[in-house]
């Protein structure tokens, strides 16, 4: 990407039709199998921006609204294996799904403050909750599976609480770590012998051409 192209806040918030290396506090990347990457473009502007692996503008989706491939505050990209998208409307309370190119597919309402998206190598969909402070396993039909989590106060909480949650992750030994922006730390999650797989986080799906 050309760094003189303007990229600071305030340049954003003076802009109201930004271009394509115009950004406002984006929170989010996500990578197709092929290098094209996306950002989720959500402080303040309302949009995904999609870029080839050079950096190179390919197109943008969204715009701030409500509706159908409209967004208010994008929060967590993530890609599964037929390279649907799947994106967190934050303030709107719920998961859209869009093909790569951002055709729409469809929403799934009623989940609260979805700040990020993961999806396992067993293809189940994360979502987590910042307001509820879960963890909320979906499957592809977006049917809730399965919630973890508690609050666990700020700056000092109880083992395994979470502070407004805004980032997992999952080591190789299947050892999961969530980040509490609120709480200002980061909980190292380990699986106790013989529990029930279909309760644990899986390793990250990993996309192959």
């Amino acid at each position: 990407v050309d760094p003189v192209h303007p990229t600071t806040r305030r340049e954003a918030r003076a802009n109201p039709n930004p271009g394509p290396y115009t950004y406002g506090d984006p929170a989010v990347l996500a990578f197709l199998p092929n290098g094209d990457f996306l950002l989720g473009d959500g402080y303040w502007n309302s949009r995904i921006v999609k870029y080839d692996a050079d950096g190179e503008f390919l197109m943008e989706w969204g715009e701030l609204g409500d509706g159908p491939g409209q967004f208010d505050l994008v929060h967590g990209v993530a890609v599964d294996r037929d390279h649907r998208v799947y994106v967190g409307d934050r303030t709107n309370n719920r998961i859209q799904i869009f093909t790569e190119d951002g055709d729409y597919i469809e929403e799934w309402p009623d989940v609260s403050d979805p700040v990020g998206v993961y999806i396992d190598e067993n293809e189940a969909v994360w979502v987590i909750s910042g307001r509820l402070n879960r963890i909320l396993k979906y499957n592809r039909d977006g049917e809730l599976q399965y919630y973890l989590g508690a609050f666990g106060g700020t700056r000092g909480g109880f083992p395994g609480g979470l502070s407004r949650p805004h980032q997992l992750d999952v080591d190789q030994e299947g050892n999961l770590y969530v980040a509490s922006w609120d709480g200002g730390w980061m909980s190292k999650l380990v699986p106790r012998p013989g529990a029930d797989a279909s309760k644990l986080v899986g390793r990250p799906l990993v996309l192959t051409n």
